[in-house]
């Protein structure tokens, strides 16, 4: 698609922003419509701060890294279902952080993927 105007300081940001320089009229997809509704939520909010916060406290001074990192995503699945997706790396229990993670955000249903193995 080739811009109509210069995109200039504009950000290109999440599905159809008020500021695109392309605006469609009609309904936005479903997880667009969802992630404007996820983002909003309080619960979304507190579900950032908590892995976050884990990221944070994996930080090791002495190599000035993190030894973890999360990862969110708000995902429509094959059968139009919308869905959050949570993923964790570095971390290897995440026994406790089931029980503080929702089941569901904002009324999306929030999935805590399995961790993969470091290389």
């Amino acid at each position: 698609m080739k811009l109509s105007a210069p995109l200039g300081s504009r950000a290109l940001r999440g599905c159809n922003p008020e500021s695109s320089v392309y605006k469609a009229d009609e309904s936005p997809d479903g997880d667009c419509v969802a992630e404007t509704k996820i983002n909003e939520s309080p619960a979304m909010r507190e579900l950032t701060d908590l892995l976050f916060g884990v990221v944070r406290a994996s930080y090791q001074p002495s190599s000035g890294r993190h030894l973890s990192e999360v990862g969110i995503g708000i995902r429509e699945s094959d059968d139009g279902q919308v869905h959050i997706e949570v993923e964790l790396r570095g971390v290897w229990d995440v026994t406790a952080l089931r029980d503080e993670i929702p089941n569901e955000v904002a009324g999306y249903e929030v999935r805590l993927l399995q961790p993969s193995p470091s290389p």
